[in-house]
């Protein structure tokens, strides 16, 4: 599958910038500084899957403790279980893949639902420049658009955005302190549902 993804993209040539967004669809959005996003696209998947890899290098994890495939995220992405999950591809003035946002729906029962950025990355050399914000701001009007009721996100602690997300507060970005989040998983989440 990887091997056939990268054979296609060497055949793929981008002229001007208007080649390269009618190459990967009309549904490409201008960011800050010439950087560029759009919803992701089959051929993209290798590339998001490598930065996943990357991500959790990034958050000290083992990226071979990653259980999802490149399969399972094109099928995610594509709709094959029912709903498309919401990702994004992040794209440097040169046409580089740079980043991702990849999200889901929730739903809540105060509010309806709202998009949940469960993974959002840039590579390093692309940081700091306003670039995250943007994307944020790219997300805010997608939730607007399709009428979700908010947009949520959480990040570690030592993250070196955390101060950007505590900035947006004037927006009237809330940091829940008084919130805790529990995870049941693997063999642990089916031991627990059988009652052992």
């Amino acid at each position: 599958m990887i091997k056939q993804v990268l054979e296609k993209l060497e055949h793929i040539q981008f002229g001007s910038l208007e080649q390269f967004k009618e190459s990967i669809g009309n549904n490409m959005k201008d960011l800050v500084n010439n950087y560029h996003i759009a919803p992701t696209e089959p051929f993209e998947v290798p590339t998001i899957y490598q930065m996943i890899r990357e991500l959790a290098i990034h958050e000290n994890e083992n990226p071979e403790d990653i259980d999802l495939t490149v399969d399972d995220l094109e099928a995610a992405i594509g709709g094959s279980y029912g709903i498309g999950v919401p990702c994004f591809t992040i794209y440097a003035p040169n046409h580089e893949i740079v980043g991702f946002a990849l999200c889901h729906l929730n739903f809540g029962s105060w509010q309806g639902v709202s998009l949940y950025l469960e993974d959002f990355y840039i590579r390093k050399e692309h940081r700091g420049g306003g670039l995250g914000k943007s994307v944020l701001r790219h997300l805010a009007g997608y939730a607007v658009k399709h009428n979700y009721r908010r947009l949520d996100w959480g990040c570690f602690l030592d993250n070196e955005s955390i101060g950007m997300y505590r900035h947006l507060n004037k927006y009237g970005v809330i940091e829940q302190t008084n919130w805790s989040c529990f995870r049941l998983s693997d063999d642990k989440l089916e031991e627990f549902a059988k009652g052992a």
